[in-house]
């Protein structure tokens, strides 16, 4: 079965962030195909700007 999930958030810590207010949002997608997920992320990373992130999951 072939699933599509979509996330999306936003990480608030108490007492400010040095990376910038815009550091604690968070956007991705995972794909479920069979045995394998693929996640994907955008996240931005202070002055290292835009960063993306992704894994790959095998189930056995």
């Amino acid at each position: 079965m072939n699933i599509l999930q979509l996330r999306s958030g936003y990480i608030y810590k108490l007492g400010g962030n040095d990376l910038g207010a815009m550091s604690g949002l968070r956007a991705g997608f995972g794909l479920t195909l069979r045995r394998f997920q693929i996640d994907y992320a955008l996240v931005p990373y202070g002055t290292l700007g835009l960063t993306n992130r992704f894994s790959l999951i095998a189930s056995f």
